[in-house]
């Protein structure tokens, strides 16, 4: 999969998500994507900072997974609400340095 289909695939996808109801803040890929070594079995890793978000992080989960199936499989949505998509969280703080932010 090259850089062209993946942003395709990352487009359709955020169309998907305002289409049902979800103003998303930011959006980050990393990943395999960012560091270049991915190849066609590779996920598109991708944080949704979104404060729509509910506290149940498994719901966030599931509602971003159902819709990532209308799109392409291949996706891996992590969900953030923007109180946690800061350096003070380890996991948000590596995606920040180290991902690309997709422009809205």
């Amino acid at each position: 999969m090259d850089k062209k289909r993946i942003n395709q695939i990352i487009k359709k996808y955020l169309e998907i998500l305002e289409a049902n109801n979800l103003k998303v803040k930011d959006v980050f890929l990393f990943g395999s994507c960012i560091k270049g070594n991915f190849d066609e079995n590779s996920d598109i890793d991708l944080a949704i900072v979104s404060d729509d978000f509910t506290g149940d992080s498994i719901d966030n989960q599931f509602l971003l997974m159902k819709l990532c199936r209308k799109v392409d499989i291949s996706i891996e949505p992590h969900p953030f609400v923007s109180e946690d998509f800061t350096d003070d969280n380890p996991f948000a703080r590596e995606i920040i340095r180290t991902g690309e932010r997709v422009k809205l």
